[in-house]
C-alpha cells in the first residue's frame, strides 16, 4: 500500500487532538477512516468518520493501535525526507515503512491500552446555550487569549449578564489578574465553564482556519458543561468543563 505521509500526520493530530489523547486506534477500509478516543477522564474526546486519504489498495478492514504516537509514530514519519509517499506493509504485529533504502517498523500495542470511546457521544443530556462558527475573528481573539493563558493553565467560556465571551484567568483567587473579550450576545442566564488551557489550544490548532461550528452545552445540577466543535467532513471534537478546586 502508498501511504501519503502528510495526510497520515494530519489524521494523526486530529485523532489525538494534537496530541491531548496518548493512544491511537485507526479503522479503516478502502473509503473510511474511524476512530473515536478519549483522554484519561475524558475531559478531551475525539470521533472521526473521515475520507480514506491516508493508504491506497486497503483490502478489507484494517485496526492499528498504537500508544503514544507523539513518539511512537510521529518521529518515523518525520525521517522521510522530501518524499509525500511511502510504501506501508502491515503484518499482524506492526506496520512497516519502505521509503528508498530506509525502512521503519513500529509495533503496534495491545488493543486494551488504548483509550477507546465505545459509543457515538459523551454520556448525559447536556442542553445547547450557545452555538458559534470559528471565523477570523476568533481566531484573532485567541491568539490574545492563548498569549496569557499559559500562566493560568485556564480559558473559561461564559455568559455575563447576557453576554458571551471568552476569559483567562484564576477565577479562585479574586486578586488574580485576568484577560476577557466579549463575544456576542446571548439569551441565557450566567454561566461559567472552565477549561483546561492546554486542550483548547490544541483543539483550536486542529480546527483553526476550518470551517467548524462550535456548541456550548451546560448541565446546571452539576454546574459543569462541554464544547463540541464539529465540521460537514466527519469530525467531531468535545472538551469537557471542570470544577474549579
Amino acid at each position: 500500500m502508498i501511504c501519503n505521509v502528510s495526510n497520515f500526520k494530519r489524521l494523526i493530530q486530529k485523532a489525538t487532538v494534537n496530541f491531548s489523547i496518548e493512544s491511537l486506534q485507526l479503522n479503516l477500509d478502502k473509503d473510511r477512516v474511524k476512530t473515536s478516543m478519549a483522554s484519561p477522564g475524558s475531559l478531551v474526546i475525539s470521533i472521526l468518520n473521515v475520507e480514506n486519504d491516508i493508504l491506497t489498495d486497503v483490502k478489507g478492514e484494517l485496526q492499528f493501535n498504537f500508544n503514544d504516537p507523539a513518539n511512537e509514530i510521529v518521529p518515523y514519519l518525520n525521517l522521510i525526507d522530501g518524499e509525500n509517499e511511502t510504501v506501508l506493509k502491515v503484518s499482524e504485529e506492526k506496520v512497516s515503512l519502505l521509503t528508498g533504502k530506509q525502512m521503519s517498523h513500529i509495533f503496534f500495542c495491545s488493543p486494551q491500552i488504548v483509550s477507546v470511546l465505545n459509543r457515538t457521544e459523551p454520556k448525559g443530556n447536556f442542553p445547547v446555550f450557545h452555538s458559534f462558527s470559528i471565523d477570523q475573528e476568533f481566531e484573532k481573539v485567541f491568539d490574545k487569549i492563548k498569549k496569557i493563558g499559559a500562566r493560568f493553565n485556564k480559558i473559561y467560556f461564559g455568559v455575563d449578564k447576557g453576554t458571551f465571551y471568552i476569559e483567562t484567568a484564576d477565577k479562585t483567587n479574586r486578586f488574580s489578574n485576568s484577560f476577557r473579550n466579549d463575544l456576542g450576545e446571548v439569551k441565557y442566564t450566567d454561566v461559567s465553564l472552565c477549561f483546561e488551557y492546554k486542550n483548547v489550544v490544541n483543539l483550536m490548532s486542529i480546527i483553526g482556519g476550518e470551517e467548524f461550528k462550535v456548541d456550548f452545552y451546560y448541565l446546571p445540577e452539576s454546574l459543569l458543561g462541554m464544547l463540541k466543535a464539529t465540521n460537514d467532513d466527519g469530525e467531531c471534537y468535545y472538551l469537557m468543563s471542570q470544577k474549579e478546586q
